[in-house]
């Protein structure tokens, strides 16, 4: 946290008075506030570092780290970096820290003392929105009560003595303030936690749960423990549990279906009934899902155990009983949350896109820097550039989980990696089908909107990762847009385009250095006879992390949270029901559609009027058409009509219109005594 002091700077400029030194008028110039910008002064002394990117000594400032990207998350985020040097410039602490998380001088001067110019945002949760205001105000009232300027001139020590007392209290009143807004919806997470850890042990669930769930609970779990059972508290469970999460719940009914007796059947036969209790999606009673008896017995099999040996010599029985009931409508106590993992069944894989464009980024040179692993064998560490990095991840990937211990460096294939450059409209259009109308504009509009405008060259596996899980969104949309064309020829279109945007590029990563793995293994000393196969599995996924940073992307599946809701739904209800739960997830692959709609693009007519008088002059001819085409097409008119001596009006209209629209077509013209033969018509 930067809080601004004004009594801080006093005492700087005191100091430097004490030199001879004048004092600037501009605040700007002053040192302190120049200290929290991260800029130097000129009575300060350089401070030399040494890089950990390329092991070279530098000067600590905002310039050098900008192009250091490693050395400067090193200091920013492993304290005993910044305190060591701390204590080689213990008067320069301010600007050590300015130099890391900078304050710009027209923030820090324009300020009111006692204002906090900067703090972690990720210690402050979104709902406690009044938190850092009370803690200014409280700060201020510190300020007025305790600040004497006086004290500055008598004493070298009092403005320390005062800082320090200051943060002292701010973390006795961080939680004052916190306690202050308990049951209330500014609560910290903690004491939400805490207070449902001391129901039924519901803190287990806070990895899977939103802050307005956390809330519900937090407000709610005393009359649900007291309601239990209930309709009403099912339903809200259902509304607050699952129907957040877009899980959908089904319920099944026994139905007894009509016989046919045309058909012989003279007894109905039993189904079950799927109902869904919410996410309705409009479906009438024709539209609900039928089970044979033996679909659902099979579904339960994990929930009864002990039914699984013995349900197919009842099937039968149970049929012939349920299908003879005097009740056509029984409601049973199976409930099924099933839900599809988009995660999952997306073609276009977050694994996949980073591992083509860490081998792409890494061939062309777009991908520099060192990357640094442990070797497991004796914990030295091991440097490799993202190049370098890859071969030892996929060699240790194929001796550790395939058992394939490789001699040779192959060349690899990197698949779907993304064009990095600007495309230009015209090379769309000589990809494709002409189209006299610019039918291609809005697809090329769409690829060009949705293609990235700047690239990084990524220095560290952080900024790797964001670039790469940008293309993967961008992929993805363009990827949906291809199959929202009803039409096979506009489809095919977007494909075209689709495709020349992501290419398959050759990497070759020997050079003169590294021509086969044993030199690889040489180079960085490693072992590779003594390395056993969960040791290679290590080494694969730390050279996996150390390059796409992916072991950060560690996101709850929705899998994860279906299992976790249904069982916090069981926690707190009594019901005596059986709960399936289904999901489309694991490696599923969601395949292109088969099935194409076929149809020409564009649709012709032909018309004609006549007058039937010889007059010297045509007026008023009016031409009403109408007219319906399938293609959803930018609306074009092109008209074009001519007379000739005879008194005949001729006319040429091609049209292209949107689904539904009616497009109507009139044109009023005026044949001049002049005689002349012919005219166009300038708008529709």
């Amino acid at each position: 946290m930067v809080i601004k002091l004004d009594f801080i700077a006093s005492a700087m400029n005191r100091k430097l008075t004490d030199y001879g030194f004048e004092i600037p008028d501009e605040r700007s110039e002053w040192r302190y506030y120049m200290h929290l910008a991260g800029q130097y002064h000129h009575l300060d002394e350089p401070m030399l570092i040494t890089s950990i990117d390329d092991s070279s000594t530098i000067e600590l400032n905002i310039e050098n780290l900008k192009l250091h990207k490693k050395t400067r998350s090193v200091y920013l985020y492993d304290r005993q970096y910044g305190d060591k040097l701390k204590v080689l410039y213990p008067e320069q602490t301010i600007l050590i820290n300015g130099i890391l998380r900078p304050t710009a001088l027209s923030v820090s001067t324009s300020a009111t003392d006692g204002a906090i110019l900067q703090y972690d945002t990720d210690l402050v949760e979104k709902q406690e929105y009044r938190l850092i205001s009370e803690l200014e105000y409280f700060i201020r009232g510190f300020l007025h009560r305790y600040e004497m300027r006086s004290l500055l001139d008598l004493d070298d020590l009092y403005a320390a003595d005062c800082a320090g007392k200051l943060f002292a209290f701010l973390t006795p009143r961080i939680l004052d303030i916190r306690n202050k807004y308990i049951r209330t919806s500014q609560t910290h997470t903690f004491h939400i936690m805490a207070f449902l850890a001391s129901n039924q042990g519901l803190d287990e669930f806070e990895p899977y749960l939103t802050y307005s769930q956390m809330l519900f609970l937090y407000r709610n779990i005393l009359y649900i423990e007291q309601h239990t059972g209930m309709s009403h508290t099912f339903d809200i469970l259902v509304d607050n549990l699952l129907t957040v999460r877009n899980l959908p719940i089904y319920d099944y009914t026994l139905r007894q279906r009509d016989m046919d007796i045309d058909a012989g059947e003279l007894q109905p036969y039993p189904v079950f009934v799927k109902n869904q209790l919410n996410l309705s999606n409009g479906l009438d009673s024709r539209d609900l899902e039928e089970y044979d008896i033996a679909d659902v017995l099979i579904k339960e099999v994990p929930l009864a155990r002990d039914n699984d040996g013995v349900y197919e010599s009842t099937l039968a029985e149970t049929e012939l009983i349920t299908g003879r009931s005097s009740i056509s409508n029984i409601p049973t106590k199976i409930l099924e949350v099933s839900a599809v993992d988009p995660e999952n069944v997306d073609p276009i894989k977050i694994i996949d896109v980073l591992i083509n464009e860490w081998m792409d980024q890494s061939c062309t040179g777009m991908y520099t820097g060192i990357l640094e692993i442990l070797n497991p064998l004796n914990g030295d560490t091991i440097k490799l550039d993202p190049g370098g990095m890859f071969l030892l991840y996929f060699y240790a990937h194929s001796a550790g989980f395939h058992g394939s211990k490789l001699t040779e460096i192959p060349k690899f294939i990197a698949k779907n990696v993304l064009r990095k450059r600007w495309i230009m409209p015209s090379e769309y259009l000589s990809i494709v089908e002409y189209d006299m109308f610019d039918g291609w504009d809005g697809e090329i509009d769409f690829f060009t909107d949705t293609h990235p405008i700047n690239y990084v060259e990524p220095l560290t596996a952080e900024e790797f990762q964001i670039q790469a899980l940008e293309f993967v969104s961008l992929q993805r949309v363009r990827h949906q847009y291809i199959f929202q064309a009803p039409r096979a020829t506009d489809r095919t279109g977007r494909r075209v385009m689709y495709n020349y945007n992501y290419i398959d590029t050759l990497c070759d990563f020997r050079n003169d250095l590294i021509g086969d793995y044993k030199d690889l293994f040489t180079y960085i000393a490693l072992d590779n006879e003594n390395m056993s196969d969960e040791a290679w599995q290590d080494l694969a996924m730390e050279a996996l992390n150390a390059a796409t940073n992916y072991a950060s992307m560690n996101r709850i599946s929705l899998k994860e949270i279906q299992s976790a809701m249904v069982r916090l739904f069981k926690r707190l209800s009594s019901y005596t029901v059986q709960f399936i739960e289904e999901i489309l997830g694991g490696e599923t692959i969601s395949t292109e559609p088969l099935i194409a709609i076929l149809g020409d693009t564009f649709e012709r007519g032909e018309g004609s009027a006549n007058t039937s008088d010889n007059i010297s002059t045509i007026e008023n001819v009016r031409v009403h058409s109408t007219g319906n085409v399938n293609a959803p097409q930018r609306a074009v008119t092109i008209g074009k009509v001519t007379t000739d001596e005879k008194r005949v009006l001729k006319g040429d209209v091609t049209v292209k219109a949107t689904v539904r629209e009616l497009p109507e077509f009139m044109f009023k013209s005026v044949r001049p005594a002049s005689g002349v033969a012919s005219f166009t018509v300038e708008s529709l």
